[in-house]
């Protein structure tokens, strides 16, 4: 029987921390706590009740946090709006549920925040799986896309493998973890710069060979007709790690559906196509993804 049916009589015992005196209370003490005792036990209820799922096929819109400034991924283009290879996949999710969609932008700062306050019911922006983010909210397996190091290069650097740039001039952001590890593999000199526009600047005069960076920004720079040209990406990513879509914590049924659908949409190669028509290079965790669903489920 749901609480809020039961007599006023039975609901008073669920008060934490409420006694009564041995000569009684008034009628309008008891009254009061057994409001306050009713509100909170309703407040309680929705709370823990509420479902995302259920949310968003009852309003009939899915919201989405996405950032606004990774090109090709997400970022504004003039009058079409929000635009990317994750736009799309938000857009694919809202017509699998048949509602409508609310992009909502966020920044690299405030991701999972929305999603504890409730302004967003999936968040879909390069979000990388590691601790920080898993304490923050629920990260749904499998992935959709993943990043690691890569590099940057001049065209006549002739690299066929990251053991050609052993003792070689490579640029990187000062503190980055892309930085340290090629570090831990090769035998290479370190230009450190303070952020990335500082590291283009070096790379386009000549005073490194290649730039050390997360691919997914050496993606986004690439793109650009002024890297198009003299400048190459060769080398596999080393370490990549999968970016998740992220839902409020406890929302498992309806991080239940979104898995569901990443699974039926690696193994039927969806996201390899959606892959090529933003002109991304070829990613082998996406290969590998769609090779090992078509025969079992790997470890996302």
């Amino acid at each position: 029987m749901p609480l809020w049916t039961l007599p006023p009589e039975n609901i008073s015992w669920f008060y934490w921390g409420h006694t009564h005196s041995r000569h009684g209370s008034s009628v309008d003490d008891r009254l009061r706590h057994r409001l306050i005792t009713l509100l909170t036990l309703l407040i309680l209820a929705t709370t823990v009740g509420a479902d995302t799922l259920d949310a968003v096929l009852e309003r009939q819109r899915l919201v989405v946090g996405v950032r606004t400034d990774h090109p090709p991924f997400a970022y504004y283009k003039g009058t079409d709006g929000i635009v990317g290879f994750e736009v799309d996949i938000a857009r694919a999710l809202a017509e699998g549920l048949g509602v409508a969609l609310e992009l909502r932008p966020v920044t690299s700062l405030n991701r999972p925040a929305l999603l504890g306050r409730g302004e967003a019911d999936l968040v879909i922006a390069t979000l990388v799986d590691r601790p920080r983010h898993r304490a923050q909210a629920l990260l749904v397996k499998p992935g959709y896309y993943a990043s690691g190091t890569s590099v940057l290069a001049w065209r006549g650097a002739h690299l066929e493998r990251w053991a050609d740039l052993e003792g070689r001039i490579l640029c990187g952001i000062q503190g980055s973890p892309d930085t340290r590890r090629v570090r831990e593999y090769l035998a290479v000199n370190i230009l450190a710069l303070v952020n990335t526009p500082a590291a283009l600047g070096a790379l386009k005069r000549r005073l490194c060979t290649a730039l050390i960076h997360d691919s997914s920004v050496l993606i986004s720079e690439h793109l650009r007709p002024e890297w198009r040209v003299d400048f190459f990406m060769p080398l596999p990513t080393l370490g990549a790690e999968p970016w998740r879509l992220a839902v409020a914590e406890g929302e498992t049924r309806w991080a239940a559906w979104l898995a569901r659908t990443l699974v039926q949409w690696h193994r039927e190669g969806r996201l390899l196509t959606l892959e090529a028509a933003w002109h991304l290079p070829p990613s082998s965790y996406l290969d590998n993804m769609h090779r090992a669903y078509g025969h079992a489920d790997p470890h996302p």
